[in-house]
């Protein structure tokens, strides 16, 4: 696919990375693309200079791939770290009523 000058690469990548080939300043980079945060694209690495896109792209998706385990990896983590802290949300309705000071 191409977008303006650049060409988007997004087969065998987990869901929402690509790799942007921009032929107008020879770059070429990794990035994640959401809808959910900003910003929308985030690039994680550049091409080596000294190698071409068609023999970095094996590289590209095992980084892409390496790095869904991580964020994986991190989102258990913070949903152990808020059960362990026994985290409450102060919109819950429940919200206050089991402390020991409540009437």
């Amino acid at each position: 696919m191409r977008e303006f000058n650049d060409v988007i690469i997004t087969e065998d990548f987990p869901d929402g990375w690509q790799v942007e080939d921009r032929l107008d300043s020879g770059k070429t980079l990794l990035v994640k693309v959401t809808s959910k945060a900003f910003p929308q694209k985030t690039c994680y690495c550049l091409r080596p200079r000294t190698t071409s896109t068609e023999d970095w792209l094996p590289t590209a998706r095992m980084i892409a791939r390496g790095m869904e385990v991580e964020f994986a990896k991190q989102a258990e983590a913070h949903k152990a770290f808020i059960k362990s802290i026994e985290y409450k949300d102060p919109h819950d309705e429940s919200y206050g009523k089991t402390d020991p000071g409540y009437s």
